[in-house]
């Protein structure tokens, strides 16, 4: 099992009729499961019982949206359940693109491609020796950075 964090929007009836802007604000919520689809579906599922017990509205599940409705008409949605991929997050983080990464640790571009895309599970290896490595560059990089700011002043 690993963790994952789950992200979505929550819309009104204006935002997703067009009549106003989409939400920019995810809400997140991190389970734990065996792959990334089984996350959004764990969390669709919790958040599905959790309006079923706290609300009137009738939740409603829309391939990758939750409709919520009252009275025939979709008043809310729950939509964009995404997964955020923690190799790509320690990547950015380390200042360093695909290409860089594969220089620097000789993984297939397509291969990271994936990995951040959830399209293959990351095996949890695999993902552990990666986040070590770009976690340790990140290291390497503030102290680079504060050597500097030290010498500066």
């Amino acid at each position: 099992m690993r963790k994952f964090v789950v992200k979505y929007y929550i819309d009104d009836a204006e935002m997703f009729r067009g009549e106003k802007p989409h939400s920019e604000i995810w809400e997140t919520e991190e389970v734990e499961a065996q792959s990334s689809k089984e996350a959004i579906n764990l969390v669709m599922d919790f958040l599905i019982n959790q309006i079923i017990q706290s609300s009137e509205l009738s939740p409603e599940q829309d391939g990758d949206r939750i409709n919520l409705i009252d009275n025939g008409d979709v008043v809310q949605q729950y939509r964009n359940f995404t997964v955020d991929s923690p190799i790509k997050s320690a990547r950015l983080k380390a200042g360093l693109s695909r290409p860089e990464m594969f220089r620097k640790l000789r993984i297939p571009v397509r291969t990271i491609e994936n990995w951040e895309a959830n399209v293959n599970n990351t095996p949890e290896w695999a993902e552990m020796l990666v986040l070590e490595k770009l976690e340790n560059m990140i290291e390497e990089n503030k102290k680079a950075v504060d050597k500097t700011t030290e010498t500066v002043v």
